[in-house]
């Protein structure tokens, strides 16, 4: 839809969505105060209708339910066809079918939402795979490996590994892994109802088996070699399991490469009977264009 003139922010604070179209059912020109009450329909620019909404002041404009949509600023040069130009700091999502508002906290009227990792729970595009055995040996090791599938889907991966011992703790890129060992190793969906299965490929078969990872124990564990150690510190000792990594996976995700070897190790560094425990969370997501 073709416009002029570039929206004037005075006033505005920070956090805009994309310019929307405000077009009003009367001809409008100038710098304008739209009076209480008054209905205007909103269209973004691929002309599609956002509905349509109350004026509460010359600013704000809330949607039927009172919901606040944010603040607008009128643009000083108007297009033609009775239409104004604004920003508005939240407006709505659209579902492929209609825009639906934001939900808001009752009583202080804040947006109310999920972070994105816990959304790809809901999508049924979280995953799960846990190991855990236990050991009695020196240099005694517990591994988790898969390899990724190659796609532009890529893996967001948060992961923790615990030792009741003193232990090391390494995540391998691009290990060397024999063909055909270890055995397969569940990956659970998140979402439970979800009939949705993980892109990543199991090596333990032939052929390879998509949607499983794979385990070694501490008798197969010589048919994994190191890669790059992307991640290497010592977890356990002291009293309790001791993990690796954080709390956060703001702090602590990897986003892994397509096509690629993983592998997920625990290696006891003391003679001391010790459980390892892997914890391998994820979603898989394709960047968006």
């Amino acid at each position: 839809m073709p416009h002029s003139g570039n929206p004037s922010q005075r006033g505005l604070t920070g956090g805009y969505s994309e310019p929307v179209y405000v077009v009003n059912p009367v001809p409008i020109s100038g710098d304008v105060e739209l009076a209480p009450g008054t209905e205007v329909d909103v269209i973004d620019r691929a002309n599609r209708d956002l509905g349509q909404v109350d004026v509460v002041n010359q600013v704000d404009i809330s949607d039927r339910a009172t919901r606040d949509l944010g603040r607008v600023d009128i643009a000083d040069e108007l297009p033609a066809g009775n239409q104004v130009i604004g920003y508005v700091r939240v407006l709505a999502t659209y579902n492929g079918t209609v825009f639906v508002t934001p939900r808001v906290d009752a009583s202080t009227w804040v947006t109310t939402g999920i972070d994105y990792a816990h959304h790809e729970i809901h999508s049924g595009s979280s995953y799960h795979a846990h190991y855990g055995q236990f050991v009695s040996d020196t240099n005694d090791r517990s591994i988790v490996t898969f390899r990724t599938p190659n796609t532009t889907k890529l893996l967001h991966m948060f992961t923790r590994g615990s030792s009741t011992a003193l232990a090391n703790w390494y995540v391998w890129e691009g290990p060397t892994i024999t063909n055909n060992t270890g055995a397969p190793l569940t990956i659970f969906n998140r979402r439970r109802d979800s009939a949705n299965t993980s892109g990543v490929w199991d090596t333990s078969q032939n052929p390879d088996v998509q949607g499983q990872a794979t385990y070694f124990t501490e008798l197969t564990m010589g048919n994994v070699t190191a890669g790059t150690a992307i991640e290497d510190q010592f977890i356990g000792s002291g009293s309790g399991p001791r993990a690796s990594g954080g709390e956060s996976r703001s702090e602590e995700e990897l986003i892994l490469l397509p096509n690629t070897l993983y592998a997920f190790e625990i290696k006891s560094l003391t003679a001391d009977d010790n459980y390892h425990d892997i914890e391998l969370n994820w979603y898989e997501h394709t960047d968006r264009a």
